[in-house]
């Protein structure tokens, strides 16, 4: 049966070519977990779903690739900022 978790936090580094990339993200308070977004991709392969929530509603956490490498990002829902980089640092 396939599990859906809701990402409220990430954990983000700066790179060295001026982009702010997502390394981990994590879930609800309470909750406790964290994972690498390597692992978020294979766990969304095998048929689970991550989701944020904006303004109220479930926006779907995605793989999209680009130049034959994977990365994650929401589903477009007409709102401008990144949500996966707008969500609060995860406190570990």
């Amino acid at each position: 049966m396939a599990e859906s978790w809701q990402i409220t936090c990430s954990c983000k580094i700066n790179s060295s070519d001026a982009y702010e990339r997502i390394e981990r993200l994590g879930g609800p308070d309470g909750e406790g977990w964290t994972l690498h977004r390597d692992a978020i991709v294979t766990e969304i392969k095998k048929g689970n779903s991550f989701w944020v929530d904006v303004h109220g509603d479930r926006v779907d956490v995605i793989i999209v690739s680009h130049s034959g490498r994977e990365f994650i990002k929401t589903r477009s829902d007409g709102d401008s900022p990144n949500n996966l980089l707008n969500l609060p640092e995860c406190v570990e």
